[in-house]
């Protein structure tokens, strides 16, 4: 297994990966936004590959302020095999470089197998805030 920074070749990979997965990216041309994120978090945005096979996939966010973990997916066929968990390890000592004390991660409500993977990795439920989002 190798965990390494995502480049654009990998683009058609990882969307097919969250595709896969249920994972849906709104708005704009999807190539367009990874390239973006590229831009701005290229350090955090990590792709899991066996044998030059893109197997899983996480985008970490950093901005001297918030610490985010998200579209974490990992091919089904690879489940069990270490991938997820080296994927967050990854991101988390990624953003402790970075100054981060504290991670969050954000878990669709429906995806009740992603949330016992990350309380299962030491991640709480934190029933103080509720995430607004807003399209612009």
């Amino acid at each position: 297994m190798l965990i390494r920074e995502y480049t654009a070749d990998d683009c058609d990979s990882v969307l097919q990966l969250w595709e896969s997965q249920g994972i849906r990216l709104e708005g704009g041309e999807r190539a367009e936004m990874l390239a973006r994120k590229q831009e701005c978090d290229q350090d955090l945005f990590l792709v899991a590959e066996n044998k030059g096979v893109i197997l899983g996939v996480v985008v970490g966010s950093w901005d001297g302020w918030k610490r985010w973990i998200s579209h974490l997916a990992v091919d089904r066929a690879s489940k069990g095999m270490g991938y997820r968990v080296a994927l967050v390890r990854e991101a988390e000592r990624r953003l402790k470089e970075k100054g981060a004390r504290e991670v969050v991660v954000l878990v669709p409500r429906e995806n009740l197998e992603a949330q016992d993977f990350f309380q299962h990795m030491g991640f709480e439920v934190d029933e103080r805030e509720l995430l607004l989002t807003k399209r612009l």
